[in-house]
């Protein structure tokens, strides 16, 4: 009797357990499946300085493009494969939204730099490649965290990742060179015996 009541105490408490776990992870997945949420969590959750190149076209099961803010085009994937690509233009419905967070970039991109943002407020909107070359200073000095969309399931937009991993993460030649330590510095090290080893020790010397 003992242990079946015993065994029924632990099936209720792994099935809390269980529903406590799958709720939390099911929390996260919406959250990652929600392109603004994931990113509204970047700038509140880690402070990063979080800047849009791209907007998905649909979600989840009707994902089936991406908004390049840089270009203002839409890409539209065909297959599953990523091969069969549409370059065309945005959406109707989606083109204020567009409108709306391509200023976001320019102006998050120009607060990174002084020059750019004196060209901005002069009203000269700069050109793709200094606004590139600006994002891509500021991503390896970690002021700016670009973001992308996609669906590696799908083949979604992951080449339009890589392309962004090229243009902005820092190459070996952006970052300093490793400093050789001696031998002989590695080598000189202390340490630190336990207690238990310690008074052996003791005891052996006396």
């Amino acid at each position: 009797m003992e242990l079946s009541r015993s065994l029924r105490t632990y099936g209720v408490r792994l099935i809390r357990t269980t529903y406590r776990v799958w709720h939390s992870s099911t929390r996260w997945i919406s959250w990652a499946l929600n392109f603004y949420g994931a990113v509204e969590q970047i700038r509140t959750r880690l402070g990063k300085n979080a800047i849009c190149l791209q907007l998905p076209i649909g979600k989840e099961d009707e994902f089936k493009g991406i908004i390049d803010l840089f270009e203002m085009q839409a890409y539209i994937y065909n297959d599953d494969k990523g091969d069969d690509v549409t370059v065309c233009e945005i959406p109707e419905d989606m083109k204020d939204e567009a409108e709306l967070y391509h200023t976001e970039l320019v102006e998050k991109i120009c607060e990174l730099d002084d020059d750019l943002m004196m060209q901005y407020l002069e009203g000269e909107e700069p050109s793709i490649e200094e606004l590139k070359k600006v994002l891509r200073k500021a991503t390896c000095e970690c002021t700016a965290v670009p973001v992308c969309c996609g669906s590696a399931y799908r083949n979604k937009g992951v080449q339009r990742l890589l392309n962004a991993v090229i243009e902005f993460m820092p190459a070996p030649t952006d970052i300093p060179s490793i400093k050789g330590v001696p031998i002989w510095m590695e080598m000189k090290c202390s340490v630190t015996l336990p207690m238990k080893s310690r008074s052996q020790l003791w005891h052996s010397r006396s």
